[in-house]
């Protein structure tokens, strides 16, 4: 039968008993807080033995409005809960934990597979514990590490539907939050708490590298990427060179990575008319305040790969491994000085997936200081180490492309067809008439100019030696980068659904910390791959959805999972988590007071605040 819901009593003593009361609250529109209204509070039953724990024993007229009452005995507890046993049973054993009646029809299942693969992935890290210091007040950290998971299993970015994810699934943070609650603790996270949060991020993870005595060379991906906005209200969006190739305003983010993990080390919001090239100088200055990895190599694509940006380095006594544009005068010319050399059979390497590699030393000479009056600011010397990677194949399909593109273009012509855009770009530019022939040739100096560098890569480093290293570091970083674009992409990125500066800093910290996970994970799932593990699931995705098919059934004194069958249990302990145990789990006993202690002030407002000499029981 089901337990009546009784609502919020009193519990007041008057001569030896202690009695239960209904009351009723209003709303006092001066104070802007509710109170209990005079002559509501009305006596339905009494605690029998003269204290506040015990057999309740209801009064007619209340039994009359809940006739199931008849049927119950009712009793006190010590926690100030009201607990429900039938008339006929047997008085349980104290000393077992016991459902009642009540609490039978409150046990919830949730969705608990996948969270409980994120929670093993991320335990321990600097990153959860860097959270957990710079923004446990009212528990935030696990709000937003319930909301990241929201936009990793949803694959969306919008937090309408967040309230009804949270009843489904188990999550840090257990309780469902309305859509305003979500966007008042994106207005909550602060630009001082995110630096603080990243400067407590790289201190715990320095100490965790010197505990573990982990002294490697570490890379770190540096890498960018840019969200589009409709929005008309946001003061860093501006029109840039957008890699969605939407016609939108957007903002940029730089993101620093552990190529090795995935773990996250920085992240920075700029303006979207702020090109790649330029964020470097920023980064490094922050990187410098924050103290981030002093012996790190940080790995970039050709976006922060300029001059200006290898002597930014060079300056503040930053290791880099930058992959330099061909398009150099220095790369032209280093490479016309070492073509034979590189292009030798005996610098192939399988290693380097198929390329010919080939390391030149130079001296470097570079200002020590940009912000100097005189006109040539004095110069320092540096080793540079420049890493040159042909690829045949590369190169004999560019050359390929370029014969068919050629070919085309020649039969429109002679066909005598009105020639298009491209096409006249190609006659311009690779064909000239010859009038004696009366015929078209090849034009070859700009043949053989377009072909020269095709498959060639040039990567230049201060401190790594060893080309095979060099490439073997920008291919990791070329892995994080496709994993950042994926999620990008999966979770809505590519849109920033914030309309004011209000909630942006905050909204966009929660989608750093979920493609933070996300990259960890697929880092992790990578990793077991290369080790020959085979999953049935063609994706990080797919096999998040299958392993939410585990359920946790969650009652008042525990919680216990369904049963799970081999080959997942397989999937956690080749991803080094511990699955799930089948056996309940029991749960600290938690007050009313505790628990009302995590809702935020704001959420608080109109509780009534009882006499001193008045217990709030719980419904």
């Amino acid at each position: 039968m089901n337990a009546p819901d009784l609502g919020s009593l009193l519990i007041n003593k008057s001569g030896k008993f202690y009695y239960l009361c209904t009351y009723q609250n209003v709303w006092d529109p001066d104070k802007k807080r509710s109170f209990r209204k005079k002559g509501s509070t009305k006596t339905i039953g009494k605690i029998l033995g003269g204290s506040k724990v015990g057999p309740i024993e209801w009064k007619e007229s209340f039994i009359a409005l809940y006739p199931e009452l008849k049927g119950l005995d009712a009793k006190r507890n010590e926690q100030g809960k009201i607990v429900f046993t039938l008339k006929d049973d047997p008085e349980p054993d104290d000393d077992q934990p016991k459902i009642t009646v009540r609490e039978a029809m409150r046990l919830k299942k949730l969705q608990a597979g996948a969270t409980w693969l994120l929670d093993g992935i991320i335990a321990d890290t600097p990153l959860v514990k860097a959270l957990e210091r710079t923004f446990s007040k009212y528990k935030n950290h696990l709000k937003i590490m319930s909301l990241a998971y929201f936009l990793i299993l949803e694959q969306r970015n919008s937090m309408t539907l967040y309230e009804l994810f949270a009843r489904k699934t188990r999550l840090p943070y257990s309780r469902p939050l309305s859509k305003s609650a979500v966007t008042r603790i994106f207005q909550s996270i602060t630009p001082h708490q995110i630096d603080a949060f990243l400067s407590t991020l790289s201190s715990l993870s320095a100490q965790r590298d010197e505990a573990l005595n982990d002294f490697a060379t570490k890379f770190w991906a540096l890498d960018s990427t840019s969200f589009s906005t409709y929005s008309e209200h946001l003061s860093k969006a501006f029109y840039g060179k957008n890699k969605d190739g939407d016609d939108l305003k957007q903002l940029n983010m730089l993101m620093v990575v552990n190529q090795k993990s995935g773990e996250p080390y920085f992240y920075q919001m700029y303006s979207g008319n702020i090109p790649d090239v330029f964020t470097v100088k920023n980064f490094l200055q922050d990187s410098c305040r924050m103290q981030l990895g002093r012996d790190v190599v940080f790995v970039a694509d050709k976006g922060y790969g300029c001059i200006k940006n290898i002597n930014r380095f060079l300056q503040t006594e930053t290791s880099f491994l930058l992959n330099v544009s061909t398009s150099l005068s220095v790369c032209k010319n280093l490479f016309r000085e070492n073509r034979n050399a590189l292009k030798n059979p005996i610098n192939f390497s399988s290693a380097a997936c198929g390329n010919h590699c080939y390391t030149v030393e130079i001296n470097w000479s570079y200002p020590v200081n940009y912000q100097t009056d005189c006109k040539r600011p004095p110069h320092e010397k540096a080793r540079l180490f420049v890493h040159i990677y042909y690829n045949p194949f590369i190169r004999m399909r560019a050359e390929e492309i370029l014969k068919t593109n050629i070919e085309r273009t020649l039969n429109a012509i002679y066909s005598d067809k009105e020639l298009c855009k491209e096409y006249q770009e190609f006659k311009d530019t690779y064909l000239c008439f010859n009038t004696e022939k009366n015929e078209y040739e090849i034009n070859l100096t700009a043949y053989h100019k377009e072909l020269e560098l095709k498959g060639v890569r040039f990567l230049v480093s201060d401190s790594v030696k060893n080309p095979i290293e060099a490439y073997r570091a920008y291919y990791d970083r070329i892995e994080v980068e496709k994993a950042f674009n994926h999620y990008k992409d999966t979770l809505g990125f590519n849109r920033l659904r914030s309309s004011d500066d209000y909630s942006l800093e905050g909204r966009v910290f929660v989608q750093f910390i979920a493609t933070s996970i996300a990259i960890m994970l697929r880092k992790k799932i990578a990793k077991i791959a290369d080790k020959g593990f085979r999953a049935a699931y063609d994706s990080d995705q797919k096999l998040l959805k299958t392993l939410s098919s585990i359920e946790v059934t969650q009652y008042e004194h525990g919680s216990y999972f369904s049963p799970i069958v081999k080959n997942l249990a397989e999937i956690y302990n080749k991803l080094g988590v511990v699955p799930p145990e089948d056996a309940p789990k029991t749960n600290s006993d938690k007050s009313i007071d505790e628990e009302d202690a995590e809702i935020m002030p704001e959420l608080m407002e109109g509780y009534a605040e009882p006499d001193d000499d008045i217990d709030v029981l719980t419904r």
